[in-house]
């Protein structure tokens, strides 16, 4: 038939759009993709730029439109209506363009995170030169800093800053610490004691804020901060809270032990975040500092220690 060479089959016509037979009688059947010619013995053909239809409907469909909106659009001839119509779907899909970017960010830190665990070993003090990074940082109050309650009801405050923009704080983020002192390394008592004291809550910078705007509004704390290249020592260590208290005091006089000074922040961030077991030595915490530079430093780069020998 002359009629067969000049349009498609079902079948054929499915294969071209990337779709089942099944759709195609379904969308016939609703009345919004029908075949351009249907022979005496009940084939249905399809024409080529039936094609775009297919994708009209496609589109529409993957952005959250019901089959009734899009028979409505296809059989709309009114300008006016039909361009409201398609500003509505466009406003759409940039929506959902934006979560979907969102959740692809989300799911890329999760890869940084755990595959950062994945190359590091945990009590081993390393040293590393780090570069510059902008972070935007929560503070916490200093009056509720040694309350966990207080603490984690500013972390939850922090976070809901972010949820409020379908957001969600950027990795690397953590706590910035500082530790208060009670003694010193060199006393029979061991590592220094004294406490870390939970300073800010930091994240990754947006790049929106890398211009240099500030990223607080009239009434939110959230602000800039430059974490400062150069060479950190760094630590991973696994354990209660108690036993993270522990660890870092070891950590900090191990520095101290080798006269290696150091800014006083504290970057600590938890790298099981997206990974939480629910066990209370689930906690694998990545502490970090920076060192103040001089000529007993600069051969630092890239070795590493075991903790304990801060402890011999």
């Amino acid at each position: 038939m002359p009629m067969s060479k000049k349009m498609l089959t079902t079948g054929a016509f499915a294969k071209l759009c990337k779709t089942t037979k099944e759709t195609i009688f379904h969308y016939d059947r609703e009345d919004i993709l029908k075949p351009r010619y249907e022979a005496s013995n009940g084939y249905r053909y399809y024409s080529l730029d039936q094609l775009w239809d297919f994708e009209s409907i496609a589109t529409l469909k993957d952005i959250g439109s019901s089959l009734k909106e899009i028979r409505y659009y296809l059989k709309d001839t009114e300008p006016e209506r039909l361009l409201s119509f398609l500003r509505e779907k466009d406003s759409a899909l940039d929506e959902e363009i934006e979560r979907l970017l969102q959740r692809k960010l989300f799911l890329s830190d999760m890869l940084s995170s755990l595959q950062e665990l994945s190359q590091n070993s945990l009590d081993t003090i390393t040293f590393a030169r780090q570069e510059e990074t902008l972070l935007e940082v929560w503070p916490i109050d200093p009056s509720a800093a040694k309350s966990a309650r207080a603490v984690w009801e500013t972390f939850y405050d922090y976070l809901g800053y972010y949820r409020e923009q379908n957001k969600m704080a950027r990795w690397p983020f953590g706590t910035i610490l500082e530790w208060e002192a009670q003694g010193s390394a060199d006393t029979e008592q061991g590592p220094a004691q004294g406490a870390s004291v939970a300073r800010y809550f930091f994240g990754l910078a947006e790049k929106a804020s890398r211009g240099g705007k500030n990223a607080s509004g009239p009434s939110l704390p959230l602000s800039l901060l430059v974490q400062r290249a150069g060479l950190y020592a760094i630590l991973f260590h696994k354990g209660s809270h108690a036993e993270q208290e522990r660890a870092l005091a070891s950590f900090l006089s191990f520095l101290e032990e080798r006269g290696l000074s150091h800014d006083e922040q504290i970057f600590c961030s938890d790298m099981l975040v997206y990974a939480r077991q629910r066990d209370e030595t689930a906690y694998v915490n990545k502490y970090s500092v920076r060192l103040c530079e001089n000529a007993d430093t600069f051969a630092l780069a890239g070795k590493t220690f075991p903790l304990d020998a801060g402890q011999e």
